[in-house]
């Protein structure tokens, strides 16, 4: 992939072979479900996580475990609680599960473990000129940043799976564009990063946010490119799309770009 970034800053074609994505067991469910989790799920096709496929390791109120997919279609409060209101492919049927009683979460298509559950499903900010939006809801700090960490996470998960190696390169590229964070603020960062949908119009918005800040942070997004490069070894077609989308938007504002 290194090979490709560096055809690309000078304007040459380049191809590479596919990486071919894991493979999956299939999920385990019990019998029946507890009667907890058999209730009416809302929906918020507002909510960033919205149509998002997971695998959970659930453990229900009388200590029955599960494994199972999931489509999301809302993550609420309840009194002292907070629920994952979801589509269980398993039952064809929505179930409302308890955050706090999930064991693990896994991205439904690559398998990847995502984390902390509970750092996992925290709220993500409004969108612009959505309903908390207009109420006044307080907007996260260091948006470009935020932007950009999406946008590099966005390229590393294209071929379905952020691989271990990929994941340190995007902690690192944090250190060094978030140095005056502390590292909390850095993980919060990456950990509500990684609960957002990433597909292609999220992705040329986070671009436009990124651009923003000016060219130091753009350039070195784009820069850390080449140790994703390094890092995976190999690239998908639809990395291949997104990494050229980055680098020509950058040279759309005559950025200078340089990959070692």
């Amino acid at each position: 992939m290194l090979g490709f970034i560096k055809a690309l800053l000078r304007g040459e074609a380049h191809d590479a072979p596919p990486l071919t994505p894991p493979t999956f067991s299939s999920p385990i469910v019990p019998p029946e479900d507890s009667p907890a989790t058999i209730q009416p799920a809302p929906g918020d096709e507002d909510h960033p996580l919205f149509g998002r496929a997971l695998i959970i390791d659930y453990i229900d109120a009388q200590d029955v475990a599960s494994f199972r997919r999931i489509s999301v279609r809302n993550c609420y409060a309840s009194g002292n609680y907070s629920y994952v209101a979801a589509r269980c492919l398993e039952r064809q049927a929505h179930r409302v599960f308890r955050i706090d009683r999930i064991d693990s979460v896994a991205c439904g298509v690559s398998g990847e473990d995502l984390g902390d559950p509970e750092r996992f499903f925290v709220p993500a900010p409004p969108a612009i000129g959505s309903r908390a939006g207009r109420l006044g809801r307080k907007p996260l700090p260091h948006p470009e940043l935020r932007a950009a960490i999406r946008a590099l996470i966005t390229v590393a998960r294209a071929d379905g799976f952020i691989h271990p190696s990929e994941r340190q390169v995007i902690q690192s590229f944090l250190k060094v564009a978030g140095a005056s964070l502390s590292e909390a603020e850095r993980g919060e960062m990456l950990q509500r990063a990684l609960g957002l949908n990433a597909d292609c119009e999220a992705f040329y918005r986070n671009l436009r946010i990124m651009f923003q800040a000016g060219e130091p942070l753009a350039s070195t997004t784009i820069a850390a490119m080449g140790d994703l490069a390094r890092a995976d070894g190999e690239v998908s077609d639809d990395e291949m799309f997104l990494v050229s989308e980055m680098i020509r938007k950058g040279k759309e504002h005559d950025y200078r770009i340089t990959i070692e």
